[in-house]
């Protein structure tokens, strides 16, 4: 069995997530190479500054507060994807959150599909009063694979880091995107809370 690979390995970011879950995507194939290659760009050039990256590319879908039982988040999922087909993720553009979030970020193309997915798992998530991190609506919830966490950033550097990566060409690759996991934080780290199928009626694999 291969070795879990986390999403984050900043210790100071896991410390902020601590006791937190994620229902998340991680990308392969093409979309995942782009994010690498552009998340290298980025690596060089903001080289001595205070930014931290994400250690591999994902979706977030949604967080849940810190203190939901893992159990009742596993059995949320594993009813969820019963009802999910395989979803294709594709890339927009090179963007970012602007403060005081200061995120670099590749953007997903919100389809009908990935809309519907993460609006059924808004509901069934409030049907069984799993409490959601964001306040954010699925209306304007904006699909994305983080780059670069960038807060520490002056007025100055934050400017020009946004102006490039906004002028970062991408060539909208896209990718099939079959399982969904959750990500749990405890005691200081990351691990796997289940890996799920995007397939219909099939139980989940993985721990």
């Amino acid at each position: 069995m291969m070795a879990y690979e986390p999403f984050i390995d900043d210790p100071e970011h896991i410390k902020e997530v601590e006791g937190q879950r994620f229902v998340v995507f991680r990308p392969t194939g093409v979309v995942r190479d782009c994010h690498r290659e552009l998340q290298d760009v980025l690596r060089r050039r903001l080289s001595g500054l205070p930014v931290s990256f994400p250690a591999r590319g994902h979706v977030t879908l949604a967080g849940f507060v810190a203190g939901t039982e893992l159990h009742s988040l596993q059995a949320l999922v594993s009813s969820w994807v019963r009802g999910v087909s395989p979803l294709r993720i594709q890339m927009e553009l090179a963007t970012c959150f602007r403060p005081p979030f200061k995120m670099l970020y590749l953007e997903v193309l919100k389809t009908p599909a990935l809309f519907r997915a993460l609006q059924t798992l808004r509901r069934m998530a409030e049907e069984r009063a799993l409490l959601l991190d964001s306040v954010i609506s699925v209306d304007e919830w904006i699909f994305h694979m983080s780059l670069a966490y960038c807060p520490s950033l002056n007025a100055t550097e934050w400017d020009s880091t946004a102006r490039f990566v906004e002028g970062q060409p991408v060539l909208n690759p896209s990718s099939i995107q079959d399982t969904v996991e959750i990500a749990a934080y405890d005691d200081g780290k990351e691990y796997s809370g289940g890996v799920y199928p995007l397939t219909r009626d099939t139980p989940p694999f993985g721990p």
